[in-house]
């Protein structure tokens, strides 16, 4: 991948299951060997600038969102809640990706609301993401045997 797209950062998804104020400080000294060659994505507090790396650590599901601010230089990044985007106060300096359910934003199989609505529901996450520099990822997930 890198021989191919040498200026493309490979994002590394860490999900924290657990405590995620527990699980951080385990997290961030996993991460080290990458850091200490150099290939992490960080952002510098002193010069409000993000250098991507070849890999942006960033942590999904419980990950600490006050720790992964206040970590200095920032190496380890989160996942935005793409269904919430209005209530954040920070863009891709801390989350370069967002991420939600794609059942939560359109409803079940069977209960799917018609396709105009989906996709204005959908139109409406990814322009706020993307007016806030922020990519945009789904996470597919298997309920039952609905989908």
């Amino acid at each position: 991948m890198f021989d191919t797209a040498p200026d493309q950062t490979l994002n590394l998804l860490i999900d924290f299951k657990t405590n995620g104020t527990l699980l951080h400080a385990a997290v961030v000294a996993a991460l080290e060997p990458l850091r200490q060659r150099g290939w992490l994505s960080t952002y510098s507090f002193a010069t409000k600038t993000t250098t991507w790396g070849p890999i942006t650590a960033i942590g999904t599901g419980n990950t600490p969102l006050e720790l992964v601010k206040a970590q200095e230089p920032r190496d380890l990044f989160f996942d935005a809640p793409l269904g919430n985007l209005a209530s954040i106060d920070y863009g891709p300096e801390v989350a370069p990706i967002a991420s939600g359910s794609y059942i939560k934003a359109v409803g079940y199989l069977g209960g799917m609301r018609g396709a105009e609505p989906v996709k204005q529901v959908l139109s409406v996450q990814v322009e706020e993401a993307h007016a806030r520099g922020i990519k945009v990822r789904s996470e597919e997930r298997r309920v039952g045997k609905e989908c």
